[in-house]
């Protein structure tokens, strides 16, 4: 579902900030989250679970939190208005949270309040800091032995983090990855990815570690012991070592856009997307193998089943159950007629989804 809001955001988004040298904060990244009695109706983009806890996060810089399995709901303390994408908590109390205009939240509290760490003044800013010290480790293009194509690389990513830094706040991050709560990734349009190491704290960007010449966007990472995975639009599939170092492509089996990666007890890797296609791999990516959805709608998130499988759901409400073995996917049932961006287990196992309508808990336990 994020993708479908991604060129709207940035279309939006450039409105507002415009080109100018040094561009001003538009007021949304300065304006908290309106409280309303209608939050649980607004649009959820994404849920997941801080210990018991069920977090949902959404449009206007809407977060919602649950401690009842779904039942009711109560808002958060939001610094921003702007749409949120992806959330994430690597432990019951440190959270993270992903947004339009490079925005990204912490919280330390399990979701009750939030602080804006990242926004994308500060993004573009590093992303041309970053361009810069690659461009300036490199010689001049007419050096001996220069390596030319290293320069080139280096050129276009120069000319790129300049083009952000002129644009202004205009670019969403769509996901993020935390391997614990100082280790992490978020990405989103246009191959934009930062790392950070302490939390937040401070921050490098990726994108020159992403070989993603043509800037495709990124929509999902998950990993496996051994190894991280990036997806996006087009067929994009990317490998690193498990620190996430490098991430360079591997063979996909699909030319159509991943919108979400999920790992599995078994240490496999399932990439799944436009139109009902999901693949999975046994080898870290080496070799896949088609899954049998039933479906030909988009699936756009997944969640781990207690026995070791997956659940996953399309955007038209679809629910699929797949077994440890992951062979194939079996329609549990199809919720009413209304697009599912994310999806979770809650405590007492029922699934609860974040949709366009809002939060809602699924009636079958799978």
């Amino acid at each position: 579902m994020k993708h479908l809001l991604l060129a709207a955001a940035c279309v939006l988004a450039a409105g507002a900030a415009g080109a100018a040298d040094a561009p001003a904060r538009p007021a949304v990244l300065e304006r908290p989250a309106m409280k309303t009695s209608r939050a649980t109706q607004m649009a959820a983009l994404a849920i997941t679970r801080a210990g018991d806890r069920l977090v949902s996060v959404g449009e206007a810089g809407v977060v919602l939190l649950s401690d009842d399995n779904g039942h009711h709901w109560r808002q958060a303390d939001v610094p921003v208005t702007v749409s949120l994408t992806d959330v994430q908590f690597p432990d019951a109390r440190t959270g993270y949270a992903t947004g339009h205009m490079g925005v990204v939240l912490k919280t330390t509290d399990g979701g009750e309040h939030w602080t804006r760490i990242m926004d994308g003044v500060m993004a573009a800013e590093l992303s041309l800091q970053r361009a810069e010290a690659v461009r300036a480790a490199l010689p001049a293009d007419d050096t001996p032995d220069a390596d030319t194509q290293a320069i080139k690389r280096a050129d276009k990513g120069l000319r790129d983090a300049r083009l952000l830094v002129a644009d202004g706040p205009d670019k969403p991050f769509l996901g993020l990855h935390f391997i614990d709560a100082d280790n992490g990734f978020v990405f989103g349009a246009y191959n934009l990815i930062l790392r950070t190491r302490d939390g937040g704290t401070s921050w490098t960007s990726w994108s020159d570690r992403v070989t993603n010449p043509r800037g495709l966007h990124l929509y999902a990472m998950a990993g496996t012991a051994d190894h991280l995975f990036l997806a996006g639009e087009q067929g994009l599939l990317l490998r690193a070592d498990r620190h996430g170092d490098r991430f360079e492509p591997i063979d996909s089996p699909y030319k159509g856009s991943y919108f979400g990666l999920a790992s599995t007890a078994r240490s496999d890797i399932v990439a799944f997307g436009l139109r009902g296609n999901a693949f999975r791999s046994s080898n870290d990516g080496d070799d896949w193998q088609k899954i049998d959805t039933g479906v030909n709608a988009s699936l756009s998130s997944a969640t781990h089943l207690p026995d070791g499988g997956l659940l996953l759901v399309s955007q038209r409400g679809d629910l699929l159950k797949g077994a440890p073995a992951l062979s194939t996917f079996k329609l549990e049932r199809a919720s009413p007629p209304r697009p599912i961006a994310g999806l979770v287990l809650a405590p007492d196992g029922t699934p609860v989804a974040a949709s366009l309508a809002g939060v809602q808990r699924l009636d079958a336990k799978p």
